[in-house]
């Protein structure tokens, strides 16, 4: 049966996220070509060259992060710092388990000539971020954190914890367990919530 337009973007872009993985930035069109059983000719028909699959990669990978945490809707001076710390834990653990380390390994690679659109990855991360500016929005109305603006907090709370996230994973290699990930979290949202919680 033949596949349809959108079926064989689909299939171009999964066998090509592999080798990106696998072999980073130094995969053919003719790998991915000769792996779905199609010429070099039908790609470039779907996309103009190699940049663009990358490019394509990214934005649907970073579109579809999502994690299994929640925050709840009503923040509360009690339980605001668990729910954090649970929400991170949460993402950092999905994200580890679909590879998203290693595809923002590459996609921060300042010398590769195949670095994407800036725009891929900071529409995702603004996206990620709107679930903590509701919180902490709905923490400053309910007068649990002080009126910072919003949007300021789920912004530093979110590129810190992706430091974090680079730091142990991408740059020391490192695997480092769950106990010891919590412990992390859990150390930066107490400093973080000090500086943001209303004292009484």
């Amino acid at each position: 049966m033949r596949k349809t337009k959108e079926q064989r973007i689909e299939q171009i872009l999964k066998v090509g996220k592999d080798l990106l993985l696998q072999k980073g930035f130094a995969f053919t069109t003719k790998e991915i070509a000769r792996s779905i059983g199609i010429t070099e000719t039908m790609i470039f028909h779907l996309f103009p060259g190699k940049k663009h699959i990358i490019n394509a990669i990214y934005r649907e990978h970073f579109s579809a992060i999502k994690t299994t945490a929640s925050l709840p809707a009503q923040a509360s001076e009690k339980n605001c710092a668990d729910d954090l710390i649970n929400y991170f834990f949460a993402f950092y653990r999905d994200a580890r388990i679909s590879k998203t380390p290693e595809l923002l390994y590459l996609y921060a690679l300042e010398k590769s000539a195949y670095k994407p659109d800036a725009a891929s990855f900071k529409n995702t991360s603004a996206r990620l971020a709107q679930t903590l500016e509701d919180y902490f929005t709905n923490g400053i109305n309910n007068g649990v954190f002080k009126a910072f603006e919003p949007g300021v907090m789920a912004e530093m709370i979110h590129n810190v914890f992706f430091h974090l996230f680079f730091y142990n994973t991408l740059l020391m290699r490192k695997r480092i367990s769950d106990t010891e990930l919590k412990n992390k979290i859990s150390a930066f949202i107490e400093i973080f919530l000090a500086g943001i919680q209303n004292s009484g």
